[in-house]
């Protein structure tokens, strides 16, 4: 890592907390990594909120891996030992016996270090510089436009996850085909269609679905200001 990315994090963080008006954070990395284990303490308390983000998240991160031979189960329950205690207690983890006990079997523990490790070293060591910063969530700089040319103001993702949301239909027969493709090997749970929003979307209208059409104004004042 270079001896100027945390500095360089550190500020970019405490400009996004001053914006919206948290004005006690520290200014360097260290103070700041003691300033969040202190709020953690404080304020990570077990909720069932926290477990239903917990299951949610684990199911859309494994959904493409296969059930069978206990597979997901076992990586599933590998993934207690990637989470701090505080955050694993606070999220009320389904997969512990208990909410204090973070023992898991010693193969599972070497199977996660040893991936991880792993990983760190190749791409330290072994691999060369990016040819290309903009590589894994590519950037578009072209604005989508209506049928009459003019510019919309709606936007779509580059990125999808298992529900395919915001992204456009494909108009050809082999991008259908490959959406189809996507479902039948559960990269997607389904063929992108309006209900998805296959339009895009606006930034004003983004949350739960109850929500699309309320506040749109303020939720546009407020990015202005930040």
């Amino acid at each position: 890592m270079f001896c100027w990315y945390q500095p360089v994090v550190c500020i970019f963080w405490v400009e996004i907390g001053k914006r919206m008006g948290i004005h006690d954070i520290p200014e360097t990395p260290e103070e700041m990594r003691i300033w969040a284990r202190a709020y953690k303490q404080e304020h990570m308390m077990p909720d069932p909120n926290n477990k239903g983000v917990a299951i949610y998240t684990t199911e859309e991160s494994l959904y493409f891996v296969l059930k069978a031979f206990g597979i997901r189960k076992w990586i599933e329950g590998s993934t207690i030992y990637m989470l701090d205690e505080p955050i694993r207690v606070a999220m009320m983890y389904i997969h512990t016996p208990s909410p204090r006990q973070s023992a898991q079997p010693w193969h599972k523990h070497f199977a996660v270090l040893s991936t991880l490790k792993s990983t760190a070293f190749i791409q330290r060591w072994l691999m060369l510089p990016r040819s290309n910063s903009n590589y894994g969530f590519p950037i578009k700089f072209e604005l989508t436009r209506n049928n009459d040319g003019s510019v919309s103001r709606r936007m779509h993702s580059n990125k999808y996850r298992v529900q395919p949301w915001c992204e456009s239909m494909s108009k050809t027969v082999p991008g259908k085909a490959w959406d189809m493709f996507l479902v039948l090997v559960n990269w997607h749970s389904h063929v992108h269609n309006p209900l998805l929003r296959h339009d895009g979307y606006k930034l004003d209208e983004m949350g739960p679905l109850a929500m699309e059409n309320k506040a749109n104004e303020e939720v546009l004042k407020a990015v202005a200001e930040l």
